[in-house]
């Protein structure tokens, strides 16, 4: 009887034994797969984390060994056998500085890096510290606080912290030696790359509490068995797949078009003869080549194409990418500098020829590439089927050409320069003519997506409407000049600007077009080809209604305004008073001003024309798509005086913002 108990008690105490040790082998996977969220910032053309490295596991789920005391520490350098810790051995410190690795986890193929990152290489390093100036990089790297004071040889106090521009937030974590010693927490910041330099050094970075400067493994030597941090940059689809890359709010391939189909698998024709080069311009037919024929150059430059294959209704471009508007390549000159420094970072860094300036001095033509768009020189074929320019120039297809040449500081809409980089306008260049049936580079630009929210049963979207052609690909005239918006106003024709524009000819305040979006005047709403990209429409009347009753009618203004950039104003007693709104919403409506009017008379009749801006920062007006009657539609308008939404109505020739709701 007893026996038989025992067993029972055997049996059962196994059993739960192994229901235990099961429970335990499922927790552990399901803790493994957990895959932590990191934050972190674009940087120029790369993404870091914003915090160091803080992991106990490799990619695969292996323990990286934990090892506190000095000697085995040595002895895990010596065998190269990968190792972590905290500075100290204190778990506080790794709560705000994170782990210390030595290189033979950086190292090792298991992996140390989460999904989706890697540990930076030298060379990637030297991206970052370029795009921040330099050897100065440091400052804007470092932490606004926590690194330690000093004093200078005069005795007088100074502070090791940075501005932290950059966001990288840099922190004083210290690091540990071969030794298995620790040193200068609070003092110093040492992260590794993933490049080695010999069998005992790999490459890293330091920053140091008494100077901005970003130093490397030239400053002193830091060998692979010594803890330091790891700070991971995303896998960047620049760098490794070549395809495409974000430059401020757009997204360009970061190669030329190589396609020999349309997108409907149609092949388009492949001519090399000149002759038939030159027929085919003339008959307004699509082809392609490759620079002097040659495969070679096809492998590095992509293919040239005649107009006639770009504009082809099958669609040349991939399925997701279009080919750059004029406005979209002002966008990305103005985000890079403008016209005194884009082409310097637009231009890849080899391949271009030297030149000689006007004292006969040779002058090295490359850029440095820190937009990571990759311009290669790749030359054109002119409509005769000759071929020039090539390690000269390289020219792109848009709505307009762009036009980058060896001795450039600029990206071109039909500019150049000469040897003194003098800018000058031109519309046909006669060293390089450009017509339909040239053969040029292209260059794709994804289609933009729309951020949208629920409010209600409506769906809006987030930002201004900011397009430059109609949903049918045409493009909608920009009017910018006083002259230009006028004569659209008297003839009814659509027409966009930015606020601001026109005070000089040719003008473009791109800078408030990348903050508050397009002006349209009220006859691009109402175009037949379509304002709003697919799924989307312009909002009636009565829909801005069913917005305001849903927000309240007291304080739907409040919560549509954005938390910055409203003026301003004093109330009637004088008090002054905040602008801002709360933005519940969510719609982040920004004070965008508007194009006002002046009268003109005509048959008896006065009648407004915008000629002028108003308000910005002070107002933001929203067409609908309702018209009140022949020369008037309806708006909606917020102020930095009130918490409401307005419902006003304006001459048509008004320019104003357009937030589009869903289909």
């Amino acid at each position: 009887m007893e026996d038989s108990e025992n067993k029972s008690i055997i049996s059962t105490g196994s059993s739960n034994l192994a229901k235990t040790e099961k429970l335990l082998s499922i927790t552990q996977k399901i803790l493994s797969e957990i895959k932590p969220k990191y934050e972190s910032v674009r940087i120029g053309n790369q993404e870091w984390m914003t915090r160091n490295l803080d992991v106990d596991r490799f990619r695969n789920g292996d323990l990286i060994p934990h090892i506190e005391s000095d000697k085995e520490w040595e002895e895990a350098g010596k065998n190269g056998q990968p190792a972590w810790c905290y500075y100290d051995n204190d778990p506080e410190n790794g709560k705000k500085y994170g782990k210390l690795y030595n290189w033979h986890a950086v190292n090792d193929s298991r992996g140390l890096a989460p999904e989706g990152y890697h540990i930076p290489t030298d060379e990637e390093w030297s991206i970052l510290e370029e795009f921040l100036g330099g050897k100065i990089a440091g400052g804007s790297m470092k932490s606004i606080e926590d690194w330690g004071k000093w004093s200078d040889e005069f005795g007088r106090p100074r502070n090791g912290n940075g501005s932290n521009s950059s966001s990288f937030n840099g922190l004083p974590g210290g690091s540990r030696g071969s030794d298995g010693k620790f040193y200068n927490i609070k003092n110093e910041a040492f992260f590794w790359s993933a490049s080695s330099k010999n069998d005992s050094i790999a490459f890293y970075r330091n920053l140091f509490f008494k100077t901005d400067i970003l130093f490397s493994t030239n400053f002193k030597n830091f060998l692979k068995s010594g803890g330091s941090s790891v700070r991971c940059c995303k896998v960047d689809i620049v760098t490794n797949f070549k395809i495409n890359g974000e430059i401020g709010n757009q997204k360009w391939m970061t190669r030329n078009l190589d396609v020999d189909c349309f997108r409907n698998g149609d092949l388009i024709p492949h001519i090399e003869s000149d002759e038939e080069w030159k027929k085919a311009g003339e008959n307004g037919q699509p082809a392609w080549c490759y620079f002097n024929n040659d495969s070679k150059n096809g492998k590095k430059y992509g293919k040239l194409y005649n107009w006639f294959a770009v504009n082809d209704p099958r669609e040349l471009t991939p399925e997701g990418w279009k080919v750059p508007t004029d406005d979209e390549w002002d966008i990305l000159e103005e985000f890079l500098g403008g016209k005194d420094f884009a082409s310097y970072k637009l231009k890849s860094v080899e391949g271009w020829d030297d030149w000689k300036d006007k004292n006969g001095k040779i002058q090295n033509t490359n850029g440095n590439n820190l937009s990571g768009f990759n311009a290669l020189p790749g030359g054109l074929r002119k409509d005769d089927g000759s071929f020039e320019g090539i390690n000269l120039n390289a020219i792109f297809w848009g709505i307009k050409y762009r036009f980058i040449k060896e001795d450039s500081v600029y990206p071109f809409n039909f500019y150049l320069t000469d040897t003194d980089n003098d800018i000058y306008r031109l519309i046909i260049d006669q060293q390089y003519p450009v017509n339909k049936s040239s053969g040029l580079s292209l260059r794709c630009i994804a289609k933009p997506k729309f951020e949208s929210l629920k409010i209600g049963n409506q769906e809006w979207m987030t930002k201004n409407l900011d397009v430059d052609c109609f949903r049918n690909g045409d493009l909608i005239p920009y009017r910018g000049s006083k002259e230009d918006w006028e004569e659209a106003a008297l003839n009814g024709q659509p027409g966009w600007c930015y606020y601001g524009d026109g005070y000089d000819y040719g003008c473009r305040n791109i800078k408030n077009g990348m903050i508050y979006g397009k002006l349209y005047n009220w006859f691009a709403v109402n175009d037949l080809r379509g304002l709003a990209p697919k799924g989307w429409h312009v909002p009636t009347d009565k829909e801005l209604s069913e917005l305001e009753a849903y927000l309240g009618e007291d304080s739907a203004g409040f919560k549509l305004k954005s938390k910055e950039k409203w003026g301003h104003s004093e109330d009637d007693n004088g008090n002054i008073q905040n602008g801002n709104g709360d933005n519940s919403s969510g719609l982040n409506c920004l004070p965008s001003g508007y194009r006002g009017k002046i009268r003109y008379f005509d048959k008896g009749n006065f009648f407004n024309v915008c000629e002028y801006f108003y308000e910005i920062n002070y107002c933001a007006y929203f067409w609908s798509a309702t018209e009140r009657d022949n020369y008037n539609a309806f708006y909606r308008e917020l102020n930095s005086f009130s918490n409401t939404l307005k419902r006003e109505s304006a001459s048509k020739s008004f320019g104003a913002t357009i937030r589009l709701i869903r289909d």
